[in-house]
């Protein structure tokens, strides 16, 4: 006679912590707008950098302007100074892992926290190189 209401028991238990438990599954939100300014080493004629036959240290201002987002999915824009060009990506199941391509290169990010985004970016081809790091915070 126990066993029908303890299984009873037990099933509105985990019925009731599913939403907890829904809540704390959810992607984080990147929309919006992230500024932070790059410290990077560049060779060749990158797009948003000052070009240069040898390695060269570069500093720009970036905005990351995060379009839309569904689910791990998301989609934006990267602008500097110089030019800007259109960026998609994804999260991590780890939800602070993000990975993110733009038209010639690619980031490895980590979100630090819900304001805070380690952007880490590389691109090589025969005539540039660069790779940069952003820490980006987001723009109230």
């Amino acid at each position: 006679m126990l066993k029908p209401i303890t299984g009873f028991l037990i099933l509105a238990a985990s019925l009731a912590l599913t939403p907890a438990a829904a809540a704390d599954d959810a992607w984080p939100d990147l929309t919006g707008e992230w500024a932070g300014t790059s410290e990077s080493v560049v060779r060749g004629d990158p797009l948003h950098h000052e070009g240069g036959e040898t390695p060269h240290l570069s500093e720009v201002a970036f905005t990351l302007k995060i379009e839309g987002q569904e689910g791990r999915r998301f989609w934006g824009v990267l602008v500097s100074p110089n030019d800007s060009e259109p960026v998609v990506g994804v999260i991590a199941n780890d939800r602070q892992s993000i990975y993110l391509v733009d038209l010639d290169g690619y980031a490895v990010d980590t979100l630090i926290d819900d304001n805070t985004l380690e952007h880490c970016y590389l691109q090589a081809n025969a005539n540039v190189q660069v790779a940069a790091c952003v820490d980006f915070t987001r723009q109230p």
